[in-house]
């Protein structure tokens, strides 16, 4: 995926601000609920079943993103 110019800024402001300690760990798990409640995560597993397909099968279709090294697929739109 490519990401905008406006995205990459925005995402390097929000990296050197919780590295310089600005963000407490109850702020980091409610800024990870947000985004997790917005991109409504599936697991492949799950998805494959909704549609009646193998894991391999949905794997080849190529619908999922890794997340710390888990498979999703993305229900969000």
């Amino acid at each position: 995926m490519e990401l905008s110019n406006y995205e990459r800024k925005s995402i390097e402001k929000l990296e050197e601000t919780i590295f310089k300690g600005k963000w407490s760990n109850a702020g980091l798990v409610e800024l990870i609920k947000l985004v997790f409640s917005y991109l409504n995560p599936i697991s492949l597993q799950k998805y494959a079943e909704q549609e009646g397909i193998s894991y391999p099968g949905a794997l080849k279709r190529n619908v999922h993103v890794d997340i710390l090294g888990q498979r999703f697929f993305l229900d969000n739109e």
